[in-house]
Order: C-alpha cells, then sequence, then structure tokens
C-alpha cells in the first residue's frame, strides 16, 4: 500500500509539472506570435524578464492572478492559456504515463517495487 501512494504522489508531481510546462509553452506560442520579447511581456505584464522565462519553462508555480496579468499583457482570454491542442507531444507523453500508471495500480507493492526498479535502472 505505501508504494502504491508514493505512485500517486509521484504522478501526481509529474503531472503538475506537466501542467506548468503546458502553460508555459502557450505563454511561449503566444507571445512568439504577438512578436513579443520576454522583456517585452514582461514589462507589460509588470514583472520581470526572468519571472517569464520561468514560467516559458515551467519552472515557476504560477498564480492565477499572475496568469491573469500575463493573459491581460497578451490581450488574449485567460481560458486560452490553458488550450493546449498546439501540443501533441506532450498530450502523447502523458497518455504514455497514464497507460504505465493504469498498469501499476491493482499491483502488490513489491511489483511496482520492481517495475520502478526497472524503469530506474533502464534510464541511468
Amino acid at each position: 500500500m505505501y508504494l502504491s501512494k508514493l505512485l500517486i504522489r509521484s504522478v501526481d508531481k509529474v503531472m503538475n509539472d506537466s501542467v506548468s510546462q503546458l502553460i508555459g509553452a502557450r505563454v511561449r506560442s503566444i507571445r512568439k506570435s504577438k512578436g513579443l520579447t520576454q522583456e517585452q511581456l514582461a514589462e507589460l505584464a509588470s514583472t520581470s524578464h526572468s519571472y517569464i522565462g520561468d514560467l516559458e519553462r515551467g519552472e515557476r508555480n504560477v498564480t492565477l492572478q499572475s496568469l491573469e496579468k500575463v493573459s491581460e499583457a497578451l490581450g488574449v482570454n485567460f481560458f486560452e492559456l490553458f488550450n493546449y491542442g498546439e501540443f501533441p507531444e506532450v498530450e502523447k507523453k502523458n497518455s504514455t504515463i497514464r497507460k504505465i500508471i493504469e498498469l501499476l495500480m491493482d499491483k502488490e507493492d513489491a511489483d511496482i517495487e520492481k517495475a520502478f526498479n526497472v524503469l530506474n535502472a533502464l534510464f541511468k
């Protein structure tokens, strides 16, 4: 049971990380389509260019208020930042991760640990 909970926490982190990356990629895509630099967007959003860079790389946890400022600076509806349809490679990755999780969910802790050890050895 412990490993199952650990697996779920790890998946939550992966999914949260990928959401940050999706939002960041979407911000970058819109910014570039508007012909703006990170510095210009930062000025319009009353923030720093390093914040915009971190946001675009998915390295920053953002608040809804910050995203609202960025969407206004980009001249797009707030919800447009969550339109990920332009990133099929990320959606494919998430789909594969979900399939792996589905395979492991009904397994015993020992089997989950074995699977983890195999994946860990494979990607070291």
